[in-house]
């Protein structure tokens, strides 16, 4: 069977893990979660002779895990997108009860989705930290 690490925090390992059940076939998904993006290192170099292969909940983990193992040749990561940016914005309202007019997201480049543009259809500028 070929064994998949899981990594990230908690409710997103959950989370893959409930959709990953349907690619279950030949498919072992061993979770590893996290409280803080730092431990990543720590769960792959503990953990790497255990799988095949590692799935990452975003690119902070996966960059980190990269650095730990010196090689990206068995790492992927699930990738961020305009829609799972609305998804998750909309579940945050939800969440909340209410409108939100400040929020973090961590990325490591603007080109890894076309935030401006998203950011704009939902009428917020966007404030770039480095």
């Amino acid at each position: 069977m070929y064994k998949v690490g899981v990594v990230g925090p908690t409710q997103s390992v959950e989370r893959i893990l409930a959709e990953a059940k349907a690619f279950d076939q030949g498919l072992e998904f061993i979770p590893y979660s996290y409280v803080e993006t730092k431990e990543t290192a720590r769960i792959v170099l503990e953990n790497d002779h255990r799988v095949d292969s590692w799935l990452f909940s975003g690119a902070i983990p996966y960059k980190a895990a990269k650095e730990a193992l010196g090689s990206d040749e068995k790492l992927v990561h699930i990738r961020l997108t305009e829609s799972s940016l609305y998804k998750c914005f909309l579940d945050l309202v939800f969440s909340q009860g209410k409108l939100i007019d400040r929020v973090s997201i961590d990325i490591f480049t603007i080109s890894d989705i076309d935030i401006d543009r998203a950011l704009q259809q939902l009428e917020m500028s966007p404030r770039i930290c480095k």
